[in-house]
């Protein structure tokens, strides 16, 4: 079964290693959908959602494709090349 015990938002944010405020935060707006249960003014969170929203953002660890993107210093020094304003030796 489940782990039901309700933490406090202190509670939950030294769990998952963060600030009370950064919960409050993503409470606030929605972000990152990390359920809590409002127990009139105060936020309580499972120990269980918890966990479920770790396992979400769990990653395997390969590593992330390069991006192709380049610099704008970059992109602009090709750009001059191309139309042969630029210095091929820098």
């Amino acid at each position: 079964m489940a782990n039901t015990e309700l933490l406090t938002r202190e509670q939950a944010a030294k769990y998952l290693n963060l600030s009370p405020q950064t919960l409050a935060g993503w409470a606030s707006t929605g972000r990152y959908g990390l359920r809590f249960v409002k127990l009139g003014k105060l936020a309580r969170y499972r120990v269980s959602d918890l966990d479920e929203f770790v396992e979400a953002r769990t990653r395997d660890g390969l590593p992330a494709k390069k991006s192709r993107r380049r610099s704008p210093r970059v992109r602009r020094r090709a750009a001059s090349q191309r139309q042969g304003h630029g210095d091929a030796s820098r």
